[in-house]
């Protein structure tokens, strides 16, 4: 993957975004987010990412919002399970 600069996610895992109406499992891919920004264990990642069930993957978003205005830090989540994903995924490629 190229070398460049990923961010931490906000996220403290504390799961007021859930339940998703979508499934999409949010606390979990920002956690497996987060892990791979510190420790840069690409395998270790994409095997977390890959573990999930599909419908709980962050392409399943609809951006319907409702998970920003449950969160009490106010993480644009569609957005940030956007980078979650674009960055996950191609770990296995």
């Amino acid at each position: 993957m190229s070398e460049k600069k990923l961010e931490l996610n906000p996220c403290v895992g504390c799961k007021k975004c859930l339940p998703c109406f979508m499934s999409v499992n949010i606390p979990e891919i920002f956690k497996i987010y987060n892990d791979y920004v510190k420790d840069k264990n690409e395998k270790k990642a994409a095997e977390a990412y890959d573990s999930l069930k599909n419908y709980e993957k962050a392409p399943n978003c609809v951006t319907c919002n409702q998970c920003i205005q449950k969160c009490p830090l106010h993480i644009n989540v569609p957005v940030m399970l956007q980078i979650a994903d674009d960055t996950l995924t191609v770990l296995n490629k």
